[in-house]
């Protein structure tokens, strides 16, 4: 049997995202079992502004026969299915990034000091939605640790012709990547034929048939995969086989959902997706509360993969 708990999560502070800004996070976790020792937990939870569905979609949403777009919901199931047999005792730790929202360059600084001092070796950083404020952050980050990686992710904030005026600038901040700096894939592929900075593909991969276009092309180097948003756990592992075949790298990451929601996916890079990358899983620090009692296990910038346990009962709300 199947039961269905909404859930409500602040975040410490409004988190920036060019044009969006998040303050909480809404979602829908299931839980299938008889009995406190054998339930299994999933997350069904669409992010507004990103997903191609809604939590009121999914809350409406018969479990027999899930349409395919509800993304969230065939994720969940599937997770329900496939977690138990998971070793996560044996599973290696994933590498993780820590995220850092745009915001004055002072504030960007504390968060990034703070991520370092907590062992993180790679920083993803929003930008978008005042460059130059993201620009003078970049600027005192990369004099200040020459060798913490850097990513940056702009959600498709960027005209084309802006974006192309911007590479030599960002260049210079030696990113790894620079995620989703345009909207549409056409304008991302003619980016990426052009850029210095490898382009990553986020947004616009949400199918085998986006990955396989974007794949196929070549120009785009790293493709950003939420397992929430794709489906299906096949489809993912699916375009992971075929990104890699083609040279093509793959990041991981949550859409900012509950503590179910990053032990699930930690525990799906750990199994498929090769570590040499690190993945974005850490976002568990920026909720006053969760889901799970205990904190996501992060040491030393990597993700110790867990099983779903010390579910906090009182930050659920069952559903009829």
């Amino acid at each position: 049997m199947i039961a269905r708990f909404r859930y409500h999560l602040d975040l410490r502070a409004p988190l920036r995202m060019a044009d969006k800004t998040y303050t909480h996070r809404d979602g829908l976790l299931l839980r299938y079992g008889s009995g406190e020792d054998s339930f299994v937990w999933a997350d069904a939870s669409p992010l507004p502004g990103f997903s191609t569905e809604s939590l009121e979609d999914v809350l409406s949403a018969r479990m027999s026969d899930i349409p395919e777009h509800l993304p969230s919901l065939r994720f969940a199931v599937d997770s329900l299915r496939q977690v138990p047999g998971l070793p996560f005792g044996a599973m290696p730790y994933v590498p993780v990034n820590a995220l850092i929202g745009s915001a004055a360059p002072e504030e960007m600084m504390v968060q990034a000091e703070a991520a370092i001092q907590a062992g993180y070796k790679t920083l993803k950083v929003k930008i978008g939605r005042s460059l130059s404020d993201e620009f003078t952050f970049l600027e005192a980050f990369a004099d200040r640790h020459p060798h913490i990686r850097l990513r940056l992710d702009a959600n498709a904030s960027l005209s084309l012709r802006d974006a192309i005026d911007r590479l030599p600038r960002l260049a210079e901040f030696k990113p790894e990547y620079l995620e989703q700096p345009v909207a549409g894939t056409d304008d991302l592929l003619a980016l990426a034929r052009v850029s210095p900075v490898p382009i990553a593909a986020d947004e616009y991969v949400r199918s085998r048939a986006d990955a396989a276009r974007v794949i196929r092309d070549g120009a785009v180097r790293v493709l950003i995969l939420k397992p929430m948003m794709i489906g299906w756990w096949a489809d993912t592992i699916a375009i992971l086989e075929d990104a890699y075949r083609h040279d093509v790298a793959c990041v991981l990451t949550t859409s900012l959902e509950s503590a179910v929601g990053r032990r699930i996916t930690a525990a799906f890079a750990a199994r498929y997706a090769p570590l040499g990358h690190a993945h974005g899983l850490a976002t568990g620090s920026l909720f006053t509360r969760d889901v799970i009692v205990k904190p996501d296990p992060i040491r030393n910038g990597d993700y110790h993969p867990e099983s779903v346990s010390d579910i906090d009962s009182a930050m659920l709300e069952p559903v009829p």
